[in-house]
């Protein structure tokens, strides 16, 4: 890949939003003090990273998340397999990856639909070799990892996934619902909780009302019989979701502390 490719890839991210790290050559993590808040932020700045052969990582920003999947960690283990068992391929939602040349090393890129800041790295993966984060990290792309899956005329995170839903168990317990309020609210704060809601989008509803119930119930202290009942109402006006689908309606808004 030459100069003139690296950089319209990489200017393509900072097109899209990202934030983008350039990285040191030689370098997998920034090795500059409040790297957490920089990013490339014009053409010819990028252009003159690509001339002095930096590489370049992307920091989540709340909208998007990744996984690490190393096939030759420490000790033998396998990032990539341990992957494929929790999800099979077979079942698995196309998204944008990157993979290291030469390597069957992946980063595969998800759209935060869960809306967690949770990261599962080093002694807290979720396997040896394979890492899960949604903040304070960076990742590498281009050119150390190649992009694959990805329509460089279409918005990125129009192209991801949404987390594949075999891992919500270990991360929806501290995931935010797309309403989230950062204040305590009591119990008769139900109403006025909700009222902050905006309706939750088709293919994305299961996951934001079992986030909700959990935040109401678990965070917050709310008595689960007040919120179902006022979750329900508010969901009549805001898609009704319980007649479109009242089987996964009911799954979704089940008691969290007994799933």
């Amino acid at each position: 890949m030459n100069e003139t490719e690296i950089t319209a890839r990489v200017w393509y991210l900072v097109e899209n939003g990202l934030q983008v790290v350039p990285l040191t050559p030689g370098k997998k993590h920034p090795d500059f003090k409040g790297w957490q808040s920089f990013g490339i932020g014009s053409i010819q700045e990028l252009e003159g990273y690509v001339k002095r052969r930096y590489g370049f990582g992307v920091k989540p920003n709340g909208d998007w998340t990744y996984f690490d999947l190393d096939s030759d960690h420490e000790g033998g283990a396998d990032g990539v397999t341990a992957f494929s068992e929790v999800v099979p391929k077979a079942t698995a939602q196309p998204t944008v990856y990157a993979r290291k040349p030469g390597s069957r090393n992946l980063h595969l890129f998800y759209r935060n639909n869960l809306h967690t800041e949770q990261r599962l790295t080093g002694n807290n993966a979720i396997a040896p070799g394979l890492e899960f984060s949604a903040r304070d990290s960076q990742v590498r792309v281009e050119p150390a990892y190649v992009f694959g899956n990805l329509d460089y005329n279409r918005p990125f995170l129009e192209q991801l996934a949404p987390i594949p839903a075999e891992f919500e168990p270990a991360l929806t317990p501290i995931a935010k619902p797309a309403c989230y309020v950062n204040s305590k609210k009591r119990a008769n704060n139900i109403a006025a909780y909700l009222a902050k809601c905006e309706p939750f989008q088709p293919g994305e509803r299961s996951t934001s009302y079992r986030n909700l119930v959990y935040i109401m119930v678990v965070k917050w202290g709310m008595p689960y019989d007040e919120v179902k009942a006022a979750v329900d109402d508010w969901d009549l006006t805001n898609g009704d979701y319980q007649h479109a689908e009242p089987a996964q309606f009911e799954h979704a808004t089940r008691e969290p502390l007994t799933r």
